[in-house]
């Protein structure tokens, strides 16, 4: 059995470069689930009902988000629909009142998928707290047949490496988000779980990890501030991880990183 996990989709040329790879990958591969992280969706910072209906339509079948996931108000209207709720997995350490789950039970045929979202300490303006304390206190509450998915959105690498080697042999896979650029560390850990400290994003490629050029510029070198969006056409980088998984052990049997440029017009 196989997973397909994408990292951070960034804006609407990352969607139309995973709706351009995805039937391919599908077709090769045959995933069992497909999972997306959310939080940039719309239009680089976000969620709204039309970003993800489009995931949903595409067939990813669970998001997981960040801290910008909150940054539309539209986020609301998505938690309300009772369509496109039940595929979000919001961070299970989020500190402000907001709806949804940290973890969530998927049943695919026979087999049960326990799907968690953490928030990293390091380097975020919000006082999140301890992702090991709250993802002690859900692996508790996980029936133990649950094969355990687990992505760690945080900026720092040492902090998700840390993570992984913590839930080795409690999750079968735990991957890396936030950082758009992807990490070449893919491996099975001691005890069965795979894991890799960044997916990578979906999005512009020859940017600023998905976001125009110009604008970063602007705001890094001049400390010019405006919105910083994505371009929405152009050359487009898809990067995702497949874990084959062993349904019987729960353990992970293989990490392959997968990338491909596609162009938006």
């Amino acid at each position: 059995m196989t997973i397909l996990v994408f990292g951070d989709v960034v804006g609407k040329i990352g969607r139309e470069a995973v709706r351009l790879v995805l039937p391919k990958w599908r077709e090769h591969y045959t995933p069992a689930l497909i999972l997306a992280n959310a939080e940039n969706l719309a239009h680089g910072a976000g969620i709204t009902t039309k970003t993800v209906r489009e995931m949903h339509d595409m067939g990813i079948n669970v998001l997981t988000g960040g801290n910008h996931l909150w940054d539309k108000p539209a986020y609301a209207d998505v938690f309300a629909d009772p369509e496109l709720s039940p595929m979000f997995v919001r961070p299970l350490n989020e500190v402000r009142t907001v709806p949804g789950v940290g973890a969530r039970l998927v049943e695919r045929g026979e087999t049960s998928f326990a799907i968690l979202n953490l928030m990293g300490q390091a380097f975020f303006k919000d006082a999140y707290p301890s992702p090991f304390a709250a993802v002690d206190e859900a692996l508790e509450k996980i029936p133990p047949e649950a094969i355990v998915l687990v992505d760690v959105h945080a900026e720092a690498t040492s902090e998700k490496a840390l993570l992984g080697k913590y839930l080795d042999g409690r999750a079968t896979a735990v991957w890396g988000t936030h950082t758009h650029v992807p990490s070449a560390d893919q491996r099975l850990l001691p005890r069965g779980t795979a894991f890799a400290t960044d997916v990578g994003m979906s999005g512009a490629h020859n940017e600023s990890i998905g976001i125009r050029y110009d604008l970063a510029l602007a705001l890094m070198k001049d400390k010019k501030k405006s919105q910083l969006v994505p371009p929405e056409n152009g050359p487009a980088e898809v990067n995702a991880l497949l874990v084959t998984l062993d349904e019987t052990s729960r353990r992970a049997k293989d990490i392959l990183r997968l990338r491909e440029i596609v162009e938006i017009p």
